[in-house]
């Protein structure tokens, strides 16, 4: 049995399998405390379920320390956040309430369920096209679901929703990569990135979305950054263009890492000859 003590989120051997560890802290404490990170882990729903439901005592602002390249504890001492707010942006998933309810208000209409329906015939579209090459390639010996759909498909959705060229998919990725990067800490896994690199790429990404707004706020289009744009002025409330770019690469991040990993274990799962793990009771 793989002790909990042991976790951390940002060991190599955990991200290439972290099932065996979430199974044992589901069988521990409501919490775990992982003082090498300087984190607290919550495995089972129903605390989880608590702490999301309890911003007065469990605070979504630690995840401003992501902004500030302090993740994990191993990257050096945490910042002092209440000096940072200032400086820092807003993001919907680093605030509480109010703030939280006020930001998710101004952006909420662009992501009702008819907003994004009209999203699907394309994304279905660019899907059919990268599965008709995937199939093609298959005929060759040439076939790699990760690397043929999994990776592109979320970012040419995401990349044609913000209203950007899919010219530019793989600075989209490489964006990607050096967010998730610096959010797992130092590690193995994107290991050829220092720490400069991953601070320039994310710089060149912060340019490229701080020009995208400018250019929405003076003459927006039918895309994501213009209604959110849009949404904030009419609120009453515009956002900061520093906002608006964390919004920018909230949408990036959330689609594009969670959605090429769902295709990639889904079809992990399909076809791994182990029997399924049971897990202990999520209560």
């Amino acid at each position: 049995m793989v002790a909990a003590q042991a976790f951390s989120p940002a060991d190599r051997v955990v991200q290439e399998d972290p099932y065996p560890f979430y199974e044992e802290l589901r069988r521990g404490p409501a919490a775990t405390y992982l003082p090498g990170d300087d984190l607290w882990v919550v495995p089972r729903f129903r605390h989880v379920w608590d702490v999301a439901r309890s911003p007065e005592s469990y605070s979504s602002k630690g995840l401003r320390a992501f902004a500030a390249g302090a993740a994990s504890a191993r990257n050096g001492p945490r910042p002092d956040l209440r000096a940072l707010d200032s400086k820092l942006a807003r993001s919907l998933i680093a605030s509480d309430p109010p703030d939280h309810v006020r930001l998710r208000r101004l952006v909420a209409r662009p992501f009702t369920p008819r907003s994004i329906a009209t999203l699907e015939p394309r994304a279905r579209q660019i899907c059919d096209g990268l599965v008709d090459q995937l199939l093609e390639a298959a005929e060759h010996g040439d076939a790699d679901l990760v690397t043929q759909l999994a990776i592109p498909f979320p970012v040419l959705v995401i990349a044609e929703a913000l209203g950007m060229p899919p010219e530019r998919r793989e600075d989209f990725k490489r964006w990607s990569d050096a967010l998730v990067g610096q959010l797992d800490g130092p590690s193995d896994v994107g290991a050829e990135l220092t720490a400069g690199q991953h601070e320039a790429t994310i710089r060149e990404m912060a340019a490229y979305f701080y020009e995208a707004v400018a250019e929405r706020t003076v003459a927006p289009r039918d895309d994501l950054i213009s209604w959110i744009v849009t949404s904030s002025a009419e609120n009453g409330e515009p956002l900061q263009p520093r906002d608006l770019v964390a919004f920018c690469t909230l949408l990036l991040v959330a689609g594009n890492e969670t959605t090429t990993n769902l295709i990639g274990n889904l079809y992990q799962a399909f076809f791994d000859p182990r029997p399924a793990r049971r897990s202990a009771p999520p209560g």
